[in-house]
């Protein structure tokens, strides 16, 4: 029986090579958008999960109310997990993450080699006891018990020591030589915290006595990314509820400020990525997108499936003889329909082999080649479950695509067929309507697509209230290099290509503090504001194009006083001063800062959010009396401000300039206006990829469409040529055998004018800024589908239009 209905399934094959061909290939499509669809789920909804104890692992984050304004910072004070652990008997075990000194990277030196790494962190041997390590080289158990000791990714052993050992060897930074004592393999690429180097400074451990007031000061410091091992069976408040209530009253309030809190809450680990709403942390999921993607993957296949089921039911009356002549001679109904149906397995299984090899191709490029910017792997050969999974998901697709033409075509009567009763119409409503959904999800998806892109255009024409254009920042590291940068400086703007030069603490448009002030108000009360900083020199103003709308910029000489501010219009209204210049507020230092100038609001934050209040402070360089390991580690950034012409010659000006100057620290730059591109890397990829997608399954249903055509054309051409021959025009012909498409095509607007749009809203819900819904974005999706199925209707059918109608009239 399986060799009978091989030897069918081939000849069919074989005998119908163009049907064939459109069905193979809209499954082609299909399968493969899921496959990496599916991949791409299953990427994001496993963050973390590699961790043998991830469902034991939490995070805890720390809440602040200031009396006007909570904030839910992703970081909390070092010493808050081992003081937890020391307080709550079901907490096992902890490990804190604090980032090192500098802002974005660190500067090691081996004995050959000199770079910079980034994402290094502060922590313990606790972090190989609580998450999992694929150990390369070294003892997990002993690799930060010592001080100044370090444990290293593969790829900085690599960078640094080759492929040899390096458990022995130093790596240095600043004045501080750390002992190589552990390389672990990179972590994968759904880890919510990624880390290339962790190390210790200290041995010593943390005064925990609630005497020590310093500790308890520094529990307001959410310095460190803190998680918890709690032991098995702890029952941890659900998401959104606060733990460990009575620390604040136990411990914080005696020293706390009047009308300030603090609360604690814990995120699962897993849960981290795609559910978490705090501040300052990794980059994160967008749960909207796997709801987005998750209906793509199933449209898309559900579009090719469609596509078969179309083909196969319109080509009932061609295969009626054969079916008839089978019953004649014995078969039943269960056979014939087994029968279809291996055929449409057939069809899928050798459409999945296509597929799979496309999407090995397609992923066997870096993680920007794929669109996604993740590292994706479908390991069809290495992992059985997935071989089984893709081997299900085929013949899954075959019976879904089969079941419905494989019962139309197993009721066909032969004593009806033999008299030519098989009425034409047979299936024709359910075609219809399978037309229309694929239509409609075509258009939905191209408007939303169309409406992505308008938003992105005004993200990007959007005034920012500063000049991003033309902006390097270098990366100066040491007390001793930025004492002596203004003769940098000075050499720099001996070219003509240069115009100005400012040096601050951190850039404020990718990195910036979050902090809290006590303003002082006329009528003797204070108001607590919120709000994000930093400190910038005298040049910064102008050479960022922020305007002042009040008052004047820092002094900038030797005794420029480092208590004043400049605060921005939102700081002001917020606080409700009517003349803000000399008013006074108070942040953690005993002296107050007085207002000095007020500048314009600037989005210092993606257009997702609002703008908030930002606060200015002077950047006064005085460390003198700083400890060695602290004056080796201090970072700035030099903003400068150069001209659009001959960017390449002018950037390796600055670093030839900058191998004279500092031999002994790498030349690391940034562009700015490429960092804030990074703030809607995300967005951008998604828009492409939903894009791509929308053009695929426009794709597929305009190869079902092609095959109708031609189908249909062919069982019409006596129609046409009786027609013809009575004296219709072309364009008649046309109208008649097209009129129920383009019929479909008008409903399949409407109903895709109303998905889209539902879609588009909760996409648009992300940005705080957003250009409203442009309702030709839907006219122009449905007038670009209409066109191109139109057309390829015109082009199939054409030729038998246009035929001599003697031809068509001795057709059969």
């Amino acid at each position: 029986m399986f060799r009978s209905f091989l030897i069918m399934t081939t000849r069919r094959l074989l005998s119908e090579k163009y049907y064939s061909a459109l069905n193979v290939i809209g499954l082609v499509f299909g399968i493969a958008c899921f496959i990496v669809l599916a991949l791409y789920l299953e990427h994001e909804l496993t963050y973390d999960q590699h961790h043998e104890l991830h469902d034991r692992i939490y995070r805890i984050n720390h809440e602040t109310d200031f009396g006007t304004v909570r904030n839910r910072d992703a970081k909390s004070s070092k010493y808050l997990a081992p003081m937890l652990q020391r307080d709550y008997p079901g907490i096992e075990n902890y490990v804190s993450f604090e980032p090192m000194y500098t802002q974005s990277a660190t500067l090691f030196e081996s004995a050959d080699d000199s770079d910079f790494v980034s994402d290094v962190y502060i922590s313990s041997n606790s972090a190989f006891e609580v998450f999992t390590h694929d150990v390369v080289f070294g003892n997990p158990e002993e690799a930060l018990v010592r001080p100044y000791t370090i444990a290293i990714n593969q790829t900085v052993a690599q960078r640094f020591f080759g492929n040899s050992n390096p458990v022995g060897e130093i790596l240095s930074s600043g004045d501080s030589d750390y002992l190589v004592t552990l390389v672990f393999a990179d972590l994968p690429d759904n880890s919510h915290l990624k880390y290339s180097a962790l190390l210790t400074l200290t041995g010593a451990p943390p005064d925990l006595s609630e005497e020590s007031g310093f500790m308890v000061a520094r529990l307001w410091n959410p310095s460190s990314f803190n998680y918890l091992l709690v032991s098995e069976g702890y029952e941890a408040p659900g998401l959104g509820e606060e733990a460990f209530g009575d620390l604040f009253d136990r411990v914080m309030a005696p020293i706390t400020r009047a009308g300030y809190r603090a609360s604690f809450y814990l995120e699962p680990l897993a849960d981290i990525h795609l559910n978490s709403f705090t501040n300052n942390d990794q980059p994160r999921g967008n749960p909207y997108y796997l709801y987005a993607f998750t209906l793509v993957a199933v449209f898309v296949l559900v579009i090719a499936c469609i596509n078969y089921i179309n083909l196969a039911t319109a080509r009932a009356t061609r295969r009626a003889s054969e079916i008839s002549i089978r019953k004649l001679l014995g078969a039943n109904r269960n056979l014939l329909v087994t029968q279809f149906l291996f055929e449409s397995i057939a069809f899928a299984l050798i459409a999945l082999l296509v597929a799979v090899t496309a999407v090995e191709f397609f992923l066997s490029g870096n993680a920007e080649v794929n669109l996604f910017g993740k590292d994706l792997s479908l390991g069809f050969f290495q992992d059985p479950i997935v071989f089984v999974s893709l081997v299900a998901l085929g013949l899954f697709v075959g019976v879904a695509a089969g079941v419905y033409p494989a019962f139309v075509l197993a009721m066909t009567d032969p004593q009806n067929r033999h008299s030519k009763g098989v009425s034409r119409s047979a299936g024709t409503t359910v075609r219809k309507c399978l037309v229309l959904f694929q239509f409609t999800i075509s258009m939905a998806v191209i408007s939303a697509t169309v409406l992505m892109l308008l938003q992105m255009r005004y993200i990007n024409e959007r005034p920012l209230g500063y000049d991003k254009f033309n902006k390097i920042a270098l990366q100066v590291q040491s007390v001793q290099t930025i004492e002596r940068i203004q003769s940098f400086i000075e050499q720099l703007k001996s070219n003509p290509r240069i115009d100005d030069a400012s040096l601050i603490r951190t850039n404020p448009f990718t990195t910036w503090s979050n902090s809290a002030l006590d303003a002082h108000l006329d009528d003797g009360t204070t108001y607590n504001l919120d709000f994000h900083g930093t400190q910038v020199d005298e040049n910064f103003f102008d050479l960022m194009g922020i305007n002042l709308i009040a008052g004047r910029v820092f002094d900038g000489g030797p005794q420029q006083s480092r208590f004043e501010a400049i605060l921005s219009r939102t700081a002001v209204e917020e606080i409700g001063w009517d003349d803000p210049i000399g008013k006074t507020f108070n942040t953690t230092a005993a002296t107050p800062f007085t207002v000095v100038g007020v500048a314009e609001d600037f989005h210092f934050e993606a257009l997702h959010k609002e703008i908030g209040p930002f606060v200015f402070f002077p950047d006064v360089i005085d460390y003198e009396n700083s400890a060695p390991d602290l004056r080796a580690n201090v970072t700035r950034e030099l903003f400068l401000d150069v001209s659009a012409d001959s960017l390449n010659e002018t950037i390796r000006f600055i670093e030839q300039q900058w191998s004279v100057f500092e031999p002994s620290f790498p030349f690391r730059y940034s562009i700015l206006e490429e960092d804030l591109e990074q703030l809607y890397q995300s967005d951008r990829q998604q828009m492409l990829l939903i894009g791509l997608f929308a053009a695929i399954s426009l794709l597929i249903s305009c190869l079902g469409l092609l095959g109708l055509t031609a189908f249909t054309t062919g069982q019409r051409t006596k129609e046409i040529g009786i027609r013809k021959t009575l004296g219709a025009s072309i364009r008649h012909i046309f109208f008649v055998l097209f009129s129920n498409v383009f019929v479909l095509l008008v409903v399949a607007s409407i109903l895709a004018a109303g998905i889209s749009y539902i879609g588009i809203t909760g996409w648009l819900d992300n940005f705080y800024y957003r250009r409203d819904i442009d309702p030709l974005a839907f006219v122009y999706s449905s007038f670009v589908v209409t066109v191109i199925a139109i057309g390829t209707m015109t082009l199939q059918s054409y030729k038998t239009v246009s035929a001599n109608p003697i031809e068509a009239l001795r057709y059969e």
